[in-house]
């Protein structure tokens, strides 16, 4: 395992065919929700700390896995901020196995007060296309709420919708949840606060339904 500290939030893991087979992982097979997988990324991470005193405990983390053609893959692992002010917190790592995909959130907080009262939901789309598709649905419900879009910096497209005034029906309803959810991955809208702040572009950060649906 060859290991890379890039700097104080972010690390790159470089595991063998021999590495994985070690830590008995399939890198088209990675799944967060296992418990195998879990010890896994728990063993490689303390090794980790061993090495090179990257301590990512108590942390949220953004974890991203390029598969190998050899049977290996590479790890990009980024320490998004401390769970203390957001809740408990089970580590319980998100991965994916497919190149180029950009999975946030590696551990589930439970929402804060401020996140219920504003009533903030967050989704990541791997391509811009898939965007612009809710984008319009949205558009088309008659989506009254503030949206922002913002560009991660691996490729994936991030975008936040909060209810205003006295239309929740559009955050709230399963129907919409469940479209939205064809298109993209629902992600904690605090972790994904966190992690735009230093590793996101915005591309609008106003009316962005409005304004990417005539796209």
């Amino acid at each position: 395992m060859d290991l890379i500290k890039i700097n104080d939030n972010k690390l790159k893991i470089m595991l063998t065919p021999g590495d994985m087979q070690c830590y008995a992982l399939k890198a088209d097979e990675l799944d967060g929700a296992k418990m195998e997988t879990r010890q896994a990324f728990r063993s490689i991470m303390d090794e980790v700390r061993h090495r090179t005193g990257f301590d990512a405990k108590g942390n949220q983390i953004y974890v991203q896995v390029y598969p190998s053609r050899e049977g290996g893959c590479e790890m990009f692992v980024t320490k998004l901020g401390l769970l203390c002010a957001l809740g408990e917190a089970e580590d319980r790592p998100s991965l994916s196995a497919a190149k180029g995909t950009c999975v946030a959130s590696t551990t589930r907080t439970q929402p804060s007060k401020q996140s219920e009262r504003n009533r903030t939901i967050a989704f990541v789309f791997e391509a811009l296309d898939h965007l612009l598709h809710v984008c319009r649905r949205l558009h088309a419900r008659d989506y009254v709420g503030s949206s922002a879009v913002y560009r991660g910096e691996e490729g994936c497209f991030y975008l936040l919708l909060s209810e205003s005034g006295s239309r929740r029906y559009a955050l709230s309803d399963r129907g919409v949840l469940a479209f939205l959810g064809e298109y993209g991955l629902q992600q904690n809208a605090e972790v994904v606060r966190l992690y735009i702040r230093e590793h996101a572009s915005p591309i609008c950060e106003s009316n962005a339904i409005e304004r990417l649906s005539a796209l």
